[in-house]
Parts: C-alpha cells; sequence; structure tokens
C-alpha cells in the first residue's frame, strides 16, 4: 500500500510540475530580426548560428531571482556553453534596446531562448518567473533542463 501511495505521489508530482511549465512557458515563432540581433550577428559570423539565452530581470525587488540567476549561470556553464550566447540585461534600465517591447517583458525574471539559424532569428521560448521554482534545487534544475531542451529539439 506504501508504495502504491509513493508512486502516487510522484507521478502527482511530475504533473503538477508539467502543468507548471504550461502557465510559465510561451514558444513564439520569430519572423524577422530586431536590431539587436542584427548587431550581434554583425559583431561576429560565428553568431550568425549560435542561439542567445537572455536573462532579463528588472529592478524591484524580487524574492530568489539572484539565487536562480546563479543556478541559471550554473546550468549554463554545465550543459549550455555551446548552444547558446547568455547576455544577462535589467529590462527596465537597458534602453538601448526596447526588450520590453521585442519580448513582452513584464515579470521580475524571465528567460528568453532565441534561436538563430543562419544569422536569422527562427523563434524565441519564453521562461517567466522561473524563481519560483527554487522551493526545490532539484526540481528548479530538471525544470529549466526540461524547459531548455524542448526548445533545442523544436
Amino acid at each position: 500500500m506504501w508504495g502504491m501511495m509513493c508512486k502516487v505521489a510522484t507521478l502527482l508530482s511530475v504533473l503538477l510540475s508539467v502543468y507548471g511549465f504550461a502557465a510559465r512557458a510561451q514558444y513564439v515563432d520569430l519572423p524577422g530580426n530586431s536590431r539587436a540581433l542584427q548587431e550581434y550577428v554583425n559583431e561576429a559570423p560565428e553568431n550568425a548560428n549560435t542561439s542567445i539565452m537572455y536573462i532579463f530581470y528588472q529592478n524591484w525587488d524580487c524574492e530568489g531571482c539572484a539565487a536562480a540567476i546563479k543556478l541559471i549561470y550554473y546550468l549554463y556553464n554545465k550543459y549550455y556553453v555551446n548552444d547558446f550566447n547568455v547576455f544577462e540585461i535589467n529590462y527596465m534600465a537597458d534602453y538601448t534596446y526596447d526588450y520590453r517591447l521585442d519580448f513582452d517583458l513584464t515579470q521580475p525574471l524571465t528567460v528568453i531562448l532565441v534561436k538563430v539559424r543562419n544569422g536569422q532569428a527562427e523563434s524565441y521560448y519564453k521562461i517567466d518567473n522561473p524563481q519560483e521554482w527554487l522551493n526545490n534545487p532539484i526540481n528548479f534544475e530538471q525544470n529549466m533542463l526540461m524547459q531548455i531542451n524542448n526548445f533545442l529539439s523544436m
């Protein structure tokens, strides 16, 4: 009986985690390029096929944002150095580009993955509020890895 309860609890936990992803992630086809992307590709020809991981944060206090950003960098350095170039941007203070409009940024912490091929942005994947997964660091890592790997396989 105990073993069955553990299996049901584990299944429920997995389903709740997956449901949580749907509420926080968004895939968007991205025809055309922004000025930021054109400069990114023009700066170095090798960027023409290197996707981008943006870590966007804002000026307001955010419980857990600093810890989440630290874990995102850990995962990036461990798994994704060859897949993405990473940029951390305070979107409330950076007026060079209008990232808020480009990616509809409204949350204290958002990770945007931009797929770049042949110098063109094909799509992006938006993960809002990953700091909410910090209650369990293993769960945070699994959630982020699943989100990023799903994007890379699209």
